[in-house]
């Protein structure tokens, strides 16, 4: 895992710590086992396969754009949440799994496999769906796509792979590109649209 990255999430950091050591020598027939264990690949997925950095430039383009508040689609334990709390925006998880969420305290999460109807109560403000990796994996049947449509307006996905699909409801307005050391990436990107 980056240590730069980790000191950015001193949250995070911790808890992976409390975390990972337990879990290893924990009886894995138990429950509590288990949801150690799939916090500590969470977070050095968050943490070691760039979901920090590129949730980071998510960030960055909903501020840009003038969103307050973010859907994000797939979020499994809402680690990434952590970005957008640092950044002083309203995140909504969206995820299947029951588990203990990451600032479930602060933020709200609908459990449920999505799409689903989203509660008119939380589609309020300025706001955007987020997804790094569900829109394409998860979400890639058409029904999905039109449902996803129907709710959010404005979508920010991190792989612009299921573009020809997404076209029939949408427009690319925008793409937002990842630097390191100065140098604009290619790979993950995060693509806006915008419903037609």
């Amino acid at each position: 895992m980056s240590q730069h990255t980790e000191c950015r999430y001193p949250r995070i950091s911790e808890h992976y710590r409390q975390i990972s050591d337990y879990y290893k020598i924990y009886d894995i027939n138990s429950e509590d086992w288990f949801w150690r264990a799939s916090h500590a690949d969470d977070i050095e997925h968050f943490f070691g396969a760039e979901g920090a950095s590129d949730y980071e430039v998510a960030v960055d383009a909903v501020k840009q754009l003038g969103f307050d508040t973010v859907f994000d689609i797939g979020c499994a334990h809402g680690f990434q949440s952590e970005c957008f709390l640092n950044a002083g925006l309203k995140y909504i998880g969206i995820d299947d799994t029951a588990d203990r969420k990451w600032n479930d305290d602060k933020f709200d999460y609908l459990i449920g496999k999505y799409p689903f109807t989203v509660p008119q109560e939380f589609l309020t403000g300025k706001y955007i769906a987020v997804s790094r990796l569900c829109v394409g994996i998860l979400i890639s049947e058409e029904y999905q796509f039109q449902q996803m449509a129907e709710t959010f307006p404005d979508i920010l996905i991190c792989d612009n792979y299921w573009s020809s699909r997404l076209q029939k409801y949408y427009d690319l307005v925008s793409v937002f590109k990842k630097e390191e050391d100065g140098k604009r990436q290619d790979n993950w990107n995060w693509y806006y649209y915008r419903r037609k």
